[in-house]
């Protein structure tokens, strides 16, 4: 089989394994179906792009193409990336490394602003009406406005590591962002940069900060800080501050930044493993190991369940359904090949999966 035909193969593959295997009843007594709702090619020339919706679409970057797709899976926007692309559902900036400035876009194209200075934008739902930009060191950060206003700028004193951005809710206060950086410290961020919150990586020989979490509702912080030992440790908002809820010595170091995840209701943690998936109950009452193919590279909260991309050093891997705390409903190898940049992303009911070239909309039925 040629190349060329094996990746045009390989997204129906995956599909195929998925529908076989997903029909599996997990321990609460119902059956859950994965099932392809619809594939798009997004390879670049030749994808059929039609107008821009009335905002329902949803972003997405698979491979080195970028843009929206609403959810019946009509391509809304398809553009080549630069160096590298920062977007969320309202905006997007496609840019270039070492540039003057950084054009931000609505989601329909238009040019909404340009931000002064050259850096790494970082846009996330979450943040609603802001864009944050790192400094092209790592070793500052700051943040606009949509019109281009910068808000706010500050340096953090060390390479940043880990970010997570806090939701627009009562419950998150004045909390903007949690930072770590490769100090060993742990930063939370008002929406006027200043620090609300900074705790060390003490009791660890070896300083550093290697991923954080925010939850949904921005009451919980969770970080992995420090080596030998590494800890994870949950801090909880108390009035204006936050303070340690709970910490555990972690059986497995990971000397690089944890990808972490919450599930909806905030009830549990799930992470990197090093090899697998780390399950942690966030009240501090347990944890679950979950075997898999490679570290955890994705991860998306899809209602009450989460599935997680794994992949291993050669670019192949698997997809896991996961009920929390460790029941595995559904499991589908990836083969290795195609472009590094996959996408994974959790919606009300499906999810969307993007590899070689292609997106698929999976949706999980219940009976």
């Amino acid at each position: 089989m040629d190349a060329k035909r094996r990746v045009r193969l390989l997204p129906i593959i995956i599909s195929l394994v998925i529908a076989y295997v997903a029909a599996i009843p997990n321990r609460a007594g119902r059956d859950v179906v994965v099932r392809r709702a619809w594939t798009v090619s997004t390879a670049l020339p030749g994808a059929a792009v039609g107008a821009a919706g009335e905002g329902e679409g949803h972003a997405f970057r698979v491979g080195n193409t970028f843009g929206y797709v609403s959810p019946s899976g009509a391509l809304e926007r398809l553009e080549r990336v630069y160096t590298d692309v920062a977007l969320d559902d309202g905006y997007y900036a496609n840019y270039s490394k070492g540039g003057d400035a950084i054009a931000l876009r609505r989601r329909d194209g238009g040019l909404a602003a340009s931000l002064t200075g050259s850096g790494w934008p970082l846009l996330d739902d979450r943040l609603g009406e802001a864009v944050m930009v790192f400094s092209p060191d790592l070793l500052g950060l700051a943040e606009y406005a949509p019109d281009g206003a910068r808000r706010w700028e500050r340096e953090l004193g060390s390479f940043a590591t880990c970010f997570a951005a806090f939701p627009s809710t009562a419950a998150a206060g004045d909390a903007r962002c949690a930072v770590g950086t490769l100090d060993g410290y742990l930063r939370v961020l008002g929406k006027d940069g200043s620090d609300l919150f900074r705790v060390g990586s003490t009791g660890s020989r070896i300083p550093g900060s290697y991923g954080c979490a925010v939850s949904p509702e921005g009451r919980q912080v969770i970080a992995a800080l420090g080596l030998e030992p590494q800890r994870l440790v949950a801090f909880e908002r108390t009035g204006g501050t936050f303070r340690e809820a709970w910490s555990r010595v972690l059986d497995v170091e990971v000397r690089a930044e944890r990808l972490m995840c919450y599930s909806r209701d905030s009830r549990y943690l799930l992470m990197d493993g090093g090899r697998g998936i780390v399950v942690v109950d966030t009240r501090g009452r347990g944890s679950w190991v979950v075997a898999g193919r490679g570290v955890v590279f994705a991860a998306t909260a899809v209602g009450g369940e989460v599935a997680v991309e794994l992949r291993e050093e050669n670019g192949s891997g698997e997809l896991l359904l996961l009920a929390l705390p460790n029941v595995v409903l559904a499991r589908a190898s990836i083969p290795a090949g195609g472009a590094p940049e996959r996408f994974l992303a959790g919606h009300d009911g499906y999810v969307l999966f993007g590899a070689y070239e292609h997106l698929e909309r999976l949706d999980i039925l219940r009976s």
